[in-house]
Formats: structure tokens, sequence, C-alpha cells
């Protein structure tokens, strides 16, 4: 008589949910391994970019009414004024720890570390062109516009092929500042302004509250004045109280720290503490202000 073998009973066949069970989790150390090394290149990536960025100071100048100067005179005139021109601006430039990015026809562009090194050189520029302009190598006169701005921006510079170019809003924003000059006028902004390690040095006012061209926002506009006379004129007038805040937060009014940039430099104070040492530096009058609008200081 034969005995019949028990047989094994079959393995039932593993369900959707036990498939997933069983194979997640090496799916999931892959993607978490994946995930870590994503975030680690965006950390190295953002720190990268922090070293690119800087905060600049960018200045334009525009000799004013040249295509006047080439209707009336011809062009070979307009070219030799361009020539008085820059013999006059590069060095001031380079001797102002400037850097000439590129030059457009009858204006510049170039860039500084310091906004005070920008301010001087700008005074600078205006003072030897009036000079110029009294000794009568030149029957037309230079007549120059300047605007300024200080914020963040990359330099983007090819040193084999000798190429250095500016991008960022600040390069925009100046150009736009420039455009708001009058004839021999230094105009600069808020930021510019803000990042000025020592005001006395150069004697300067709140002009007006300014919309640029292609910004949402209105900018606040500071005039250098670089002519005796017209100092003095001014300081008649007295001065305006100055606002002295740059990037603000919607935060509660006179607690919420802000940027303010200072030689270069971007640190982090309450619009309180930035009044009170405008006070003790002796800069008053001063105003710090919030907008009912929208809460900004």
């Amino acid at each position: 008589m034969k005995i019949a073998k028990s047989k094994k009973p079959k393995d039932k066949p593993k369900t959707v949910e036990q498939e997933d069970v069983s194979t997640s989790g090496v799916k999931l150390h892959d993607i978490l391994k994946k995930r870590r090394e994503l975030d680690e290149q965006l950390r190295n990536l953002a720190a990268q970019e922090k070293k690119i960025q800087k905060i600049l100071t960018v200045m334009f100048t525009d000799l004013k009414g040249s295509t006047d100067i080439a209707d009336r005179k011809g062009s070979f005139e307009v070219r030799l004024l361009i020539d008085y021109h820059n013999d006059i601006v590069f060095p001031l430039i380079e001797n102002g720890n400037g850097r000439l990015i590129k030059t457009m026809g009858d204006g510049t562009m170039s860039y500084f570390l310091r906004a005070q090194d920008a301010v001087c050189t700008a005074v600078k520029i205006q003072r030897e062109i009036a000079e110029f302009n009294q000794t009568g190598k030149s029957d037309i006169p230079i007549l120059m516009r300047i605007g300024i701005h200080t914020a963040k921006g990359i330099v983007d510079e090819d040193k084999e092929k000798g190429k250095i170019d500016i991008f960022g809003d600040v390069s925009n924003v100046a150009s736009r500042i420039e455009n708001l000059a009058g004839s021999s006028e230094v105009l600069f902004s808020e930021g510019t302004f803000n990042a000025l390690r020592d005001k006395e040095e150069i004697y300067c006012c709140y002009q007006k509250t300014s919309e640029l061209k292609g910004k949402a926002d209105k900018f606040k506009i500071f005039k250098a004045f670089w002519d005796e006379k017209e100092i003095e004129e001014e300081k008649k007038k007295g001065e305006k109280p100055v606002p002295i805040t740059i990037e603000e937060s919607k935060k509660p009014p006179m607690t919420n720290r802000m940027d303010v940039v200072h030689e270069g430099y971007s640190y982090s104070q309450t619009p309180a503490e930035v009044a009170a040492e405008a006070v003790k530096a002796g800069h008053a009058p001063c105003l710090v202000v919030q907008r009912e609008d929208d809460d900004k200081l």
C-alpha cells in the first residue's frame, strides 16, 4: 500500500501591498541618498552664488548734448571733445579705485567696491571738467551728467579675452539715475547714500523721490555738490530731513531689522538703532518713516 506524500503548501502569491513593502525599502534608500546629494549640491551652488555676488557701486557718465554738437559742429568736433573727456575721466576712475567697464560712444560705465570712492571720483570729474572748460582748449564746453547706484551685482570677467561686464539690477538703476541728472550734476541713490562711510567728506543732500523707467518702486535721489558757490547757496536753504533706510521688511515698526549697507558690507539693524547712530554721529536731522499703506518703514 502506497503512502501518499504530503505536499508542502504552496506559497500564496504576494499581494500588491506586500510587494511594495518588500521592495520599497531599497527604492526609498536610493531616493533619500539622491536627495541628500542634491541638497548638498544646492548648498554648494548657493555658497558659490554668494561669493560671486558682491555689493557694487556702479557709475554711469554721459556727455550731454553731443548729438546737438554733431549737428552744429560736425562729428569730428564731437570726437575731439570725447578725447578730451577721456583724458580727464579715465585716470580719475583708476586713481579712485574704480574699474572702467566700457565706453558707450560719449559715455562710460565703471564700478567701485566702495561707494565713497565712487562719489568722490564723480565730484573730482566734475571739478576737473569745469577747470578744463576754463582753459579755452576747446571752443565747446564739456557738460557731463553722472548717475550712481549701490546694490548687489555680479562682475563677469574673462581675463583670457580681456572682457569684463556687470550683471544685475545695480547697473540698470545707475543708468536710470544718470538719465535724471542735469548738466554737471552728480546724482545717486539712497543705497549709495547709506553706504557712504564719511558723509562729511562730500556735501550731499536728498533731492527728490522719483520713478525710474522699468521699476515698480520709487527711488530717493541724492545729489553730491562739487561747486563751492552752489554748496554755499544750498547750505543757506537748509538741509531736508534725510530718509536713512534702505531695504525694509514687513514687521512691527521700529523693531524689525533691516539690511544696512556700509563700506561695501551689509549688516542688520533696527530703524531705531540706525536713527540713534545717525544722531550720535552728528548727521541730524534724520527721519525714519513708516508708510501707513503697507507697513513699510
